[in-house]
């Protein structure tokens, strides 16, 4: 059959369903600016959109969960996220009914967003994402549960769909199928290139790439006989090139970033070159032939820089994700981009993707939006550095900051100073009010658990939490109850064992529990996980009914760029309707 299409980019299962990710509108920009003939699609989106319909929501109620749950799970955890995923699905139909739902969703889809500011259309919305949420779980499990040539037990409608989508990607029948794959994403994704393969006979190049392709490169190839291809890091130029190769007009050998196998099956890995600048000044992401009308928010991400500018907290592994240096854009460019967008798609609200917002181009950024009067709203990770001052926040707002999740992790000094944060929490009480005054909603991202945390300093961040929420310096995150995620390629994990073979930090540490993960379990020294854990729970119980007296909107990872959707409402400045 002859290949008509260059590229099928997937993003599977899963991820958000509120806005677009920023990877594969990024590569199809670069790529179609390059003559290359690319389709996109958002397999997360379409599959979950079906799902989260009446016909489907009633038959996981009703036949799949119950089979689940009658399942020998091996994990206690994998048996209670079935559970309460039925328990949630029982409490819709029983309140509101899965059509009710369904309508819901439609308006979001519809841009009938003034509709969020009724607490009861609130509510509804927020089930929404937490039924894709548990939908996450679901996905995750598939391979175990599934197979396109045999009965899927658990949901004939859910098979019929995949098979569908499946057959679908076979028809177009590209040169490359190109798999965009974060964490989460992982399992979806390998047991999706093994099917297209091996059941559904594909005769063209898988290749893989995102942030876990690169932190584990080789291994994709050694255990997936099926994946031809691994892309490290940035892969616009790298995809550029092998469709030129696989097209017989160039050598793999040259192509940056590329791990792949030569002719006697050797893995071999290609070196790195780093291209964000140019690729950006080149070409804007391109979002043609992504279903943006099933997306639950017009808000699009948009990326300023690569890698974090600090890069020593002890707890991160993100250099594992990104091998090169700070890497930004030019602020013109990036304004130029969001004016772009704003003419093409008339999205006006943007999620910086970016590790963190710096002073420098959050102000460069906002000057140009100010002095051009540009409509744009915006949100930003950040860091709490000596940097910020009250004079730069305004700026910020004036230049559409809206919203700033900020990551303090502890509100104990002592704890900071183990972390190699960089920074302390009265520098940190201080932004908090100085952003506040300008009108910026902060967002205080925390958890708990770094070795030598007493109970004493977990008290500490609680309370810093709840005197901000209640003088209205921040609005709320629930996030405390995440514990330390100890990563293998951390400072942190590289100092677990002393000079003598012995733990320094814990009692016990296991190696991740799958070859694809670099989350290592642990028990920590001087246990006080329980009391902590206690402390916590009552703290979020105290929060949640904080906010429910008060009638503030909690987000979460799911929906958080409703928090700019509420900005743009309160402000007057919504013109979907």
């Amino acid at each position: 059959m002859k290949k008509n299409t260059d590229i099928l980019l997937l993003s599977c299962c899963s991820k958000v369903i509120d806005y677009p990710a920023l990877a594969l509108p990024q590569l199809t920009g670069f790529l179609r600016a390059h003559h290359v003939d690319v389709i996109q699609t958002d397999l997360n989106l379409l599959i979950k959109d079906e799902v989260l319909t009446e016909p489907y929501l009633w038959e996981l109620y009703t036949e799949t969960l119950p089979l689940l749950l009658m399942e020998n799970f091996h994990c206690k955890d994998d048996y209670i996220q079935v559970r309460e995923f039925y328990q949630l699905l029982s409490n819709v139909r029983q309140e509101n009914g899965f059509k009710k739902l369904e309508k819901v969703k439609k308006d979001l889809q519809a841009r009938r967003n003034k509709k969020l500011l009724d607490e009861s259309f609130m509510e509804d919305a927020k089930i929404i994402f937490r039924i894709s949420k548990h939908l996450d779980f679901l996905f995750s499990i598939v391979p175990y549960i599934f197979n396109t040539s045999s009965q899927f037990i658990f949901s004939k409608k859910l098979q019929n769909l995949i098979t569908q989508e499946i057959t679908r990607i076979i028809t177009i029948n590209p040169l490359i199928i190109g798999f965009s794959v974060i964490t989460t994403q992982n399992s979806f994704s390998l047991w999706l290139s093994n099917e297209i393969k091996s059941t559904f006979k594909f005769t063209g190049s898988i290749v893989f790439g995102g942030s876990q392709p690169t932190k584990f490169q080789e291994l994709f190839l050694k255990n997936n006989q099926y994946i031809d291809f691994v892309i490290s890091g940035e892969g616009e130029e790298a995809l550029l090139q092998l469709v030129k190769s696989l097209k017989g007009k160039d050598s793999l050998e040259n192509i940056p970033r590329l791990v792949y196998r030569d002719s006697s099956g050797k893995i071999i890995s290609n070196k790195n070159q780093k291209y964000l600048a140019d690729n950006y000044s080149f070409s804007f992401p391109d979002y043609d032939g992504l279903p943006l009308d099933k997306y639950l928010a017009p808000v699009f991400p948009i990326m300023g820089s690569t890698n974090c500018p600090w890069k020593k907290c002890s707890f991160c592994a993100h250099r594992t994700s990104f091998k090169e240096d700070y890497n930004k854009r030019n602020a013109r460019d990036i304004v130029a981009e969001m004016k772009f967008m704003y003419a093409k798609y008339k999205i006006k609200i943007f999620h910086f993707a970016d590790e963190t917002m710096t002073r420098h181009q959050g102000v460069e950024i906002s000057k140009i939006i100010q002095e051009e009067k540009l409509p744009f709203l915006w949100m930003a990770f950040g860091r709490l550095d000596d940097e910020f001052d009250r004079e730069t926040l305004e700026q910020f707002y004036k230049g559409g900051a809206r919203v700033i999740e900020w990551g303090l992790e502890s509100a104990s000094d002592k704890v900071l100073e183990k972390m190699n944060k960089g920074i302390t929490v009265a520098k940190a009480q201080e932004i908090l009010i100085y952003a506040a005054l300008a009108g910026i909603k902060n967002k205080i991202l925390t958890w708990h658990n770094y070795p030598g945390e007493s109970v004493e300093d977990v008290i500490k961040t609680i309370c810093f939490v709840e005197k901000n929420v209640h003088c209205g310096f921040a609005i709320p995150m629930l996030t405390l109850k995440q514990q330390l995620v100890l990563q293998v390629g951390s400072p942190l994990y590289d100092q677990v064992f002393q000079e003598n073979g012995q733990l320094k930090y814990f009692d016990k540490v296991w190696y991740p529990n799958s070859e694809y993960s670099i989350n290592a379990k642990y028990l920590t020294r001087n246990n006080s996980d329980i009391e902590k854990k206690q402390i916590i729970g009552v703290y979020l119980k105290r929060m949640k009914k904080y906010c429910d007296t008060h009638r503030i909107f909690i987000a979460f990872n799911e929906n958080v760029t409703f928090d700019l959707l509420l900005c743009d409402l309160k402000e007057g400045r919504n013109d979907n309707e």
